[in-house]
């Protein structure tokens, strides 16, 4: 192995140990604006896509592919659905991506 590949596998290390750390550190900040009790929205939003958007780099770096994630995510979500029918929350998510399907 020369050099240059040594230095790719530690700047891809770099990076992918950055974004665990990314994340972690932004999942804390929603839990510490909730905490406090005070109604951030727009901060909380902000950070929920913070570590959307930095999971799916995260696994990109990792070899997963964005399209089986936002698949398996669909997958995931019907099964839930299907098993707990009466949970608001699920039958908002599925309504909401009924409607974001029927965009496209």
């Amino acid at each position: 192995m020369n050099n240059k590949n040594i230095m790719d596998i530690t700047a891809n290390v770099k990076q992918i140990e950055g974004l665990k750390s990314k994340i972690l550190s932004d999942i804390a900040v929603v839990f510490e604006i909730m905490a406090e009790g005070s109604v951030e929205k727009r901060e909380i939003d902000l950070k929920f896509a913070e570590i959307i958007m930095n999971s799916y780099i995260l696994a990109g770096k990792l070899g997963f592919s964005y399209d089986e994630i936002l698949e398996n995510i669909f997958s995931k979500l019907k099964l839930e659905i299907l098993s707990r029918e009466s949970v608001s929350d699920y039958n908002e998510l599925s309504d909401w991506l009924r409607n974001r399907a029927s965009k496209n």
